[in-house]
């Protein structure tokens, strides 16, 4: 490789990582929340087919306490949100093979949704 063709090479380098730099201090935040807010919502994607089928009061506590859930996840980092939605998930999943919730099923979602009154309450 020739001396000049080395040192095109080095300097186009340094300004791709300079512009790299430039926009992450620029608009690193926007991508930031904008990749986690498009993450939680392809987590999320498939239950809304699976919550439409169950009957219209299990449909709306699901709903509720999804949408409570996701609000929880928006203030997290977006690694322990996914991991926090995959556990959410295959609870919901579990309860929603019977399309039947169950009392159980039902303290365990508002226990992950943080809509328990009991955990409020000491919260408070």
């Amino acid at each position: 490789m020739l001396k000049g063709c080395a040192i095109k090479i080095f300097f186009i380098i340094i300004i791709i990582a300079g512009v790299g730099y430039y926009v992450y201090l620029k608009f690193g935040n926007e991508i930031y929340s904008y990749a986690k807010k498009e993450t939680l919502n392809y987590v999320f994607s498939g239950l809304e087919e699976k919550i439409s089928r169950l009957d219209l009061k299990d449909k709306e506590f699901l709903e509720k306490n999804k949408n409570e859930f996701v609000k929880i996840l928006k203030k997290k980092e977006i690694w322990e949100s996914v991991k926090e939605a995959k556990n959410f998930i295959l609870i919901l999943e579990n309860a929603l093979r019977d399309k039947k919730l169950c009392s159980e099923e039902i303290e365990n979602i508002k226990n992950m949704a943080g809509t328990n009154e009991k955990q409020q309450k000491i919260g408070s």
